[in-house]
């Protein structure tokens, strides 16, 4: 999809469109001479060690291209969204041209004209080489909109010294005898892709939540907990939620949580013993969860003077050695599918943990401003005022 002059046009007006057109024409093949360099923006909110990575990485990418190159900016979350959700010609403050967005994100971004859709000869360039749940997550109305990058997937993390047996639900797991001044478990409330596949044992889905069910069931395991769920939920609510709950899982004040790939590099980087399975269901005789995947991409500003350079860069990045060199430096997973990735599991066992969970995995499709994401957050912060006002479910423990 080809579409700067049309949105030119559209940004001028009607009747200016044939002038606009020819001097956007005139400018950009001037730019496009051989004596010209093409200068690119990437944007994402990663961390700075992350940025390092991904920039090394593009340069070896861009190393051979002579007058092109690219610079990464990393901005905070909420710059990110606003940034790439204007359908605004380029500013100084505001430019980019290929950015890293979850793809929740990028059916809204179609909607409203800032991305460029993925050429067709990319697309099957893109079905050889990244595995379809990652391809499935660049799909929005049967378009695809961005280059799949990393996966992130949830796992249940157990420390194998607490539990001899793994737990066969999230109720046996907190009722497990564990030694003074050891948690249970910890779930990051904050983020509602962790929580709701967990509602009424699996069975909603994400398009219409039943958040008065989980706070339900938030209450039940809080009843389990007893005298720790006051504890429990300044753990499970605080900022960086994963990260707090995996530094006390190392340090064994925390008997599991859930958490991603981040978490696992920890691990190894500690050497701190370690086992990951699926989550379990909420009870015995509940439904067993489908965790849900979230997928980045990169996507193309539609105001990207380069269009073509900034494609052919994004699917630089899909390529399965590329892929695997950079998500390992990242500590997220590879996109890769085929057999590829049946040999980089095998080489790697620190992925291979988390295989049986992408198996199992649905694509994410919940986005951060819809209204059940908002309802999720007004009743938890409803349900936190009921417990510091002393409603402390009561418990056997």
């Amino acid at each position: 999809m080809r579409r700067p002059l049309e949105l030119w046009g559209r940004w001028f007006g009607n009747g200016s469109t044939s002038l606009v057109a020819a001097l956007f024409l005139a400018s950009t093949l001037a730019c496009r001479s051989p004596e010209s360099s093409a200068s690119l923006s990437l944007l994402t909110s990663l961390p700075p060690s992350d940025v390092e990575v991904l920039q090394k990485e593009l340069h070896s990418v861009t190393a051979s291209w002579r007058t092109v190159s690219v610079k990464v900016r990393s901005v905070p979350a909420r710059v990110l969204e606003e940034a790439t959700g204007a359908f605004t010609p380029p500013t100084e403050s505001n430019s980019w041209d290929l950015a890293l967005v979850p793809s929740s994100w990028l059916l809204r971004l179609e909607k409203r004209q800032a991305i460029l859709e993925v050429p067709i000869h990319h697309v099957q360039r893109l079905s050889q080489a990244v595995s379809p749940l990652a391809l499935l997550a660049a799909n929005a109305q049967g378009k695809i909109l961005g280059y799949p990058l990393s996966i992130n997937v949830p796992v249940l993390f157990l420390n194998p010294q607490f539990f001899p047996e793994v737990p066969t639900s999230l109720a046996a797991l907190v009722a497990t005898p564990l030694p003074p001044g050891v948690f249970p478990l910890g779930l990051d409330l904050r983020t509602p892709s962790t929580v709701f596949p967990l509602l009424e044992g699996g069975k909603t889905t994400q398009g219409d939540q039943n958040v008065a069910a989980g706070t339900n069931a938030l209450k039940e395991l809080l009843a389990k907990l007893g005298p720790k769920a006051r504890l429990t939920l300044q753990l499970w609510t605080v900022p960086y939620a994963e990260s707090a709950q995996a530094q006390l899982f190392v340090e064994g004040k925390l008997a599991a949580f859930v958490g991603g790939p981040r978490a696992a590099a920890l691990m190894e980087t500690v050497k701190a013993p370690y086992l990951v399975v699926s989550i379990p269901p909420w009870c015995e005789s509940c439904q067993a969860p489908k965790p849900w995947a979230q997928v980045t991409v990169v996507v193309v500003n539609s105001f990207c003077p380069f269009p073509d350079l900034a494609e052919k860069l994004a699917l630089e990045l899909t390529s399965p050695d590329r892929n695997v060199r950079l998500n390992l430096a990242m500590n997220t997973l590879p996109v890769v599918g085929g057999a590829e990735e049946s040999e980089i599991l095998a080489q790697n066992p620190f992925l291979f943990r988390f295989r049986r969970a992408l198996d199992m995995a649905t694509v994410m499709t919940l986005d951060e401003t819809s209204e059940t994401w908002q309802q999720w957050e007004l009743a938890l912060e409803r349900f936190l005022a009921d417990q510091t006002n002393g409603n402390v479910p009561k418990g056997d423990g």
